[in-house]
């Protein structure tokens, strides 16, 4: 849904967060756009909904989110209605907002509940003809959802080409890596200062050193890990993300070469069952 609001646009929009982590994403939210946001009432874990004014692309700047969205609102009483005319040049022109801010929009995907109905085949073929759009039935570049809610329906279209939470860094990924968002959250949590000297134990593709450097300076960066191959996927990313002060150390974290007290921030990424033992295990 979307208001004149004098040279400024309010959107409804949504973002898909970590579940649990809602109230981190809602702080950073808060803190970058201020008073151009009014959070909703939260609803549905790991989701976050708001009223935003202003442009939309500065919504991509988010790092806790997996992705952002702009969503109308439809008062109609099932999807068929959306290929009525009035409706449908609605939804073409909620597609060709997010479309302007992006170039290289190649392909589509709708994700809907009986997406494989004749209905939802009916809209997705419209959508083709009308946006030159190459139909993908999954991880099109321009990313629709289509949902009931409440008494409406909805249509959610991604903001970005990818997901937010993939970066552009991440030229090298390992089995079980951290994503990118939670990671951010876990810096977040950590309330960081300039002063720190940060410490991620086990540091695999270096997610946490990476989005540590990302938030703001620290006096020292420093990854520890026992394993090669994992350091040398650590500075593939590292480079990448142009942050060659990041410090790396190959080594055994009951035995770390530091001196004593040096380190006031820590980070590690548990396993969780993915890498070693199982997840019932680990959570005990």
């Amino acid at each position: 849904m979307k208001h004149r609001t004098g040279s400024n646009e309010r959107y409804l929009c949504e973002v898909e967060v970590t579940t649990g982590l809602e109230s981190v994403s809602r702080d950073e939210i808060t803190e970058r756009f201020g008073k151009a946001v009014v959070l909703l009432p939260h609803e549905r874990a790991g989701e976050i909904q708001f009223h935003f004014t202003g442009s939309l692309g500065q919504l991509r700047s988010l790092q806790t989110v997996y992705a952002a969205y702009v969503v109308y609102e439809f008062d109609i009483p099932r999807p068929r209605a959306l290929l009525g005319d009035a409706h449908f040049r609605r939804l073409l022109a909620q597609i060709e907002l997010v479309q302007d801010l992006s170039s290289g929009y190649g392909s589509f995907s709708v994700a809907a509940a009986g997406s494989d109905s004749s209905v939802m085949r009916r809209i997705k073929e419209e959508i083709a003809v009308h946006t030159g759009l190459l139909l993908a039935e999954e991880k099109g570049d321009l990313f629709i959802r289509i949902r009931p809610y409440r008494s409406v329906w909805q249509t959610l279209i991604r903001l970005s080409p990818r997901p937010l939470v993939t970066r552009a860094w991440r030229v090298c990924n390992l089995e079980g890596a951290l994503n990118a968002a939670t990671a951010h959250a876990m810096i977040r949590l950590g309330q960081p200062k300039t002063t720190d000297v940060f410490l991620n134990i086990g540091c695999g593709s270096g997610t946490l050193l990476i989005e540590r450097a990302s938030y703001g300076d620290a006096a020292r960066i420093i990854g520890v890990d026992h394993d090669p191959n994992a350091l040398n996927c650590t500075r593939t990313n590292i480079a990448a993300a142009n942050e060659a002060h990041i410090e790396i150390l190959h080594a055994d974290m009951t035995r770390l070469p530091l001196s004593d007290e040096v380190v006031n921030r820590a980070a590690a990424d548990l396993p969780f069952g993915q890498l070693m033992g199982d997840h019932e295990t680990n959570v005990n």
